[in-house]
C-alpha cells in the first residue's frame, strides 16, 4: 500500500491511518507541518501508544528534506533539536505568548487545533498557563502536555487588574450606627412622649372605673 506523508496528504488519505478519524484528520492538517511521527502527539487523543500503533501500520511517513526543514517555522525547529527545554525556556524569542500569539500560533501547541485556539483567542487575556483549563476542551491532561512541550508562555509583564477597594466595614458600621442613633434620639424621645402618657391615662381611668364601681356596690344611705 502506498505511504502517507501526513504534511502533504489530503483528508482523505490521513483517514486511513489507524487513529486518525476526520476530525483528527482536520485537526492533523491544521497543526502541519510535523517534524516527525512522534510529533503526532500534538494531535488531541494521540499518545505515545497510539503514535507506535502509526508507526507499526507503516502508512505514515515524512518526506524530510533540507529544503522543507527550512520552511518550517521556527518555533517547531526549535523543538526538534537537541537543545535542552531549561535553555530553549530562557529565550523567549523561541516561545509562543498565549496572549498575543496568532491562531496558527496557537495551533502549535501541543493538542490546540483550531476551534480551541479560537476559544483560547476569545478567553484572552490569562494570567497563568493553569487557567488555560478554563477553556472547553482543555482538560487536565493537555493542560500538562502543554506546559511539558515548553512553547506556551505568558508575559510576566502582564498582571491581573487589581480589584477596586470595597470599604465594606466602614459602609456596614455607617449603616448599622444609624439605628442606634435613631433608637437613642428618636425612639426613645417616642416612648415618654406617646406611649406613657398613654399608659398613665390608662391606668387613671381605670382607677376611676373602679372607684366608680365600689360607689354603686355599697348600699345606698
Amino acid at each position: 500500500m502506498e505511504k502517507i506523508d501526513i504534511n502533504t496528504a489530503p483528508l482523505d488519505d490521513l483517514v486511513k491511518i489507524i487513529h486518525i478519524g476526520e476530525q483528527r484528520a482536520l485537526e492533523l492538517i491544521s497543526l502541519r507541518p510535523f517534524s516527525s511521527l512522534d510529533d503526532l502527539i500534538r494531535i488531541k487523543g494521540i499518545g505515545p501508544v497510539r503514535v507506535e500503533d502509526i508507526k507499526k501500520q507503516g502508512l505514515a511517513y515524512i518526506e524530510m528534506s533540507p529544503e522543507k526543514t527550512a520552511e518550517l517555522p521556527e518555533v517547531v525547529k526549535s523543538t526538534t533539536e537537541t537543545e535542552p527545554l531549561s535553555a530553549l525556556e530562557k529565550d523567549t524569542s523561541l516561545k509562543i505568548d498565549i496572549n498575543t500569539a496568532s491562531m496558527q500560533e496557537l495551533q502549535m501547541l501541543v493538542g490546540i487545533g483550531v476551534v480551541l485556539a479560537q476559544r483560547i483567542v476569545d478567553l484572552r487575556p490569562f494570567y497563568t498557563l493553569d487557567e488555560l483549563i478554563k477553556v472547553n476542551g482543555i482538560g487536565t491532561e493537555t493542560l500538562e502536555s502543554i506546559k511539558s512541550q515548553g512553547l506556551a508562555w505568558i508575559s510576566p509583564n502582564l498582571a491581573p487588574p487589581k480589584a477596586e477597594k470595597v470599604e465594606i466595614f466602614d459602609k456596614g458600621s455607617a449603616e448599622t450606627s444609624v439605628p442606634l442613633q435613631q433608637i437613642g434620639n428618636k425612639k426613645a424621645p417616642a416612648f415618654f412622649s406617646v406611649f406613657l402618657p398613654a399608659f398613665a391615662l390608662s391606668l387613671f381611668s381605670g382607677i376611676i372605673i373602679l372607684t366608680l364601681k365600689r360607689k354603686l356596690a355599697s348600699p345606698l344611705d
